[in-house]
């Protein structure tokens, strides 16, 4: 079936984009925020301040999304379009994450 088909692919790149988050993207920023505590002046660790507080606001909202999409998963209701939004809200998340891990390579090589 049609339906079945594009609400399997669309869980299949939820299920995919989670794994990249926590697989790949969520280490490497782990790793650099790391060295940045340790090697960077207060003043731009200031600065990565605001940038981790975005992406605390941005993980919380995906957090929200992923829960109410599981949920409904559980229950057996219909979940396409909250798979949509939890996807959408994870491919930020992902993009807020590569935007603070390239700053934090820009920091870390000018120290």
């Amino acid at each position: 079936m049609v339906v079945v088909d594009v609400f399997d692919r669309k869980q299949e790149v939820l299920e995919a984009e989670l794994r990249r988050y926590f697989g790949e993207t969520c280490p490497a920023l782990v790793a650099r925020w790391q060295a940045a505590v340790i090697g960077l002046a207060p003043l731009f660790l200031r600065e990565l301040q605001g940038r981790l507080q975005e992406l605390d606001e941005v993980t919380q909202e995906t957090n929200r999304q992923l829960r109410m999409a599981l949920r409904l998963i559980v229950q057996g209701g219909s979940t396409e379009l909250l798979i949509e939004q939890a996807l959408a809200s994870l491919e930020h998340l992902n993009e807020v994450a590569e935007s603070m891990t390239g700053r934090l390579d820009e920091l870390l090589t000018a120290a």
